[in-house]
């Protein structure tokens, strides 16, 4: 990645001098073609736990947030500027007791941070600021940024969003194609006013020590740098490569091809994806494992790490939709080899991965699991009820690789949704989510998990 390192280095050098050249110019557009809008977000969030022995029995949670989002328009001249404004304050309604309270049967669901006392703030804020520049269909932003492709995604799980700091260049200049290439050196996540470093599973909680390992704390970086080609080969064919470099952790390339083919009534829509990951740095060297630079895995009763070591994974993922008047159904297959889980940006408090699996309760990415899903969804404006959508997925994941056997896990995720379609609280929406999750897991608990959201985005200009 030196390559993607020079060109990330000249595009932060870049950008003060872009800033001061258009400094001059007219600022008409950036002021006139700016757009800005309020989100009221509100959320109640509840998981109920059903096995194991440790607490709580319950989380609960039930905020509501005002998410603001301005994007200026961009100066005039060769090369435009602009500024993107990220800003969040989110207030507590409810949540459950402390974590650490003897005989608590709930507690909060992380939606918010903890105070000393380990119960949940009663809000928190933060603002969040991009500088960014355009030539032509190319654009570089710097600051806070939100970015989503199949190396590097935010979350949006709870109230507020997930989003990171670092410069992301895209590029659209020519017909068919896109590029990008971007730094990351810090995360905020979505329960948080604050920035952290950069980390995975297996390397964001401490390591306690054992008979088989020593303990080591948690670690964590300041630089991901990823890089990526998007070609539309045709109306239907679209075909992705990413190349992505955790320090000290791994490095990963991801291929995807998706492709869309019209058939009787309907349209088929293929998806197929395929990561390679492997170490980096210390996360390849004995001392550096020792370090705490590891991964979950398995990796068998000879390693001195048995459940925690190197990046070894390959992953597979294919999926299969076929969607006909307002009915929509899926199938999906996914299969991991090697010793380690799939890596990802996973700082411990909240995350997405880019696969059809990344549900409401679960990842599915672990060591040589492999998750076979259906699912099924309803638009009911076939019954005259313009807004209101239904879904049902499935998702059945087993041989997952553990010190105790192989290992399962499942789930269905329930969705109702309505969008009012017109009238003064036109595009006000509700959404239930539910999903009863089942596992024999020894390090995970059975659990059903309900979230209500209701939202609705205030156009300010």
């Amino acid at each position: 990645m030196r390559f993607g390192k020079g060109i990330i280095q000249v595009m932060e050098w870049a950008l003060p001098i872009g800033i001061a050249v258009s400094g001059s110019a007219a600022n008409a557009g950036f002021i006139e073609d700016g757009k800005a809008s309020l989100t009221l977000k509100n959320l109640y969030f509840d998981q109920d736990f059903h096995s194991g022995d440790a607490g709580p029995s319950r989380q609960t949670d039930w905020g509501q947030g005002f998410l603001l989002d301005y994007s200026s328009g961009l100066t005039d001249g060769v090369v435009g500027v602009g500024v993107d404004v990220k800003g969040t304050a989110v207030f507590k309604l409810d949540s459950g007791g402390r974590t650490d309270k003897p005989g608590r049967t709930r507690q909060p669901g992380a939606s918010f941070p903890l105070k000393h006392d380990n119960s949940s703030v009663d809000e928190f804020s933060s603002l969040g600021v991009a500088v960014k520049l355009a030539l032509g269909k190319s654009v570089i932003k710097a600051g806070e940024i939100t970015p989503n492709n199949p190396v590097i995604t935010s979350n949006i799980g709870r109230i507020a969003p997930q989003t990171y700091t670092g410069t992301e260049a895209t590029s659209s200049d020519l017909d068919g194609l896109k590029l990008t290439v971007g730094r990351v050196n810090a995360a905020k996540s979505r329960i948080n006013s604050g920035h952290s470093g950069l980390s995975i599973n297996g390397a964001n909680t401490q390591r306690p020590s054992s008979a088989s390992q020593d303990g080591a704390p948690a670690r964590f970086v300041n630089e991901f740098i990823y890089a990526g080609v998007e070609y539309q080969a045709s109306e239907n064919l679209s075909l992705q490569y990413y190349h992505a470099q955790l320090t000290d952790f791994y490095k990963q390339d991801f291929l995807g091809l998706k492709y869309l083919l019209n058939l009787g009534p309907g349209r088929v829509n293929f998806d197929a994806r395929q990561y390679f990951s492997t170490p980096d740095g210390k996360n390849g060297k004995a001392s550096g494992l020792a370090d705490g630079y590891t991964i979950s895995g398995f990796y068998g009763e000879d390693s001195p790490y048995i459940t925690k070591g190197k990046v070894d994974n390959r992953m597979t993922t294919l999926r299969l939709t076929y969607s006909f008047g307002t009915h929509t159904v899926g199938l999906g297959y996914q299969k991991l080899n090697g010793r380690s889980d799939l890596p990802w940006l996973n700082q411990g408090n909240g995350t997405n991965q880019y696969t059809f699996t990344s549900t409401l309760a679960a990842a599915y990415t672990r060591a040589g699991e492999r998750t076979r899903a259906i699912d099924y969804t309803y638009d009911f404006s076939g019954l005259g009820i313009p807004g209101l959508r239904a879904s049902a997925m499935y998702f059945y994941g087993d041989q997952i690789a553990t010190k105790l056997g192989s290992r399962k896990e499942f789930e269905t995720d329930y969705t109702l949704s309505y969008v009012i379609q017109d009238g003064p609280l036109k595009d006000l929406s509700f959404v239930w989510l539910n999903a009863p999750y089942r596992t024999n897991l020894e390090t995970a608990r059975d659990s059903d998990q309900n979230r209500f959201i209701i939202s609705y985005t205030i156009p300010l200009k």
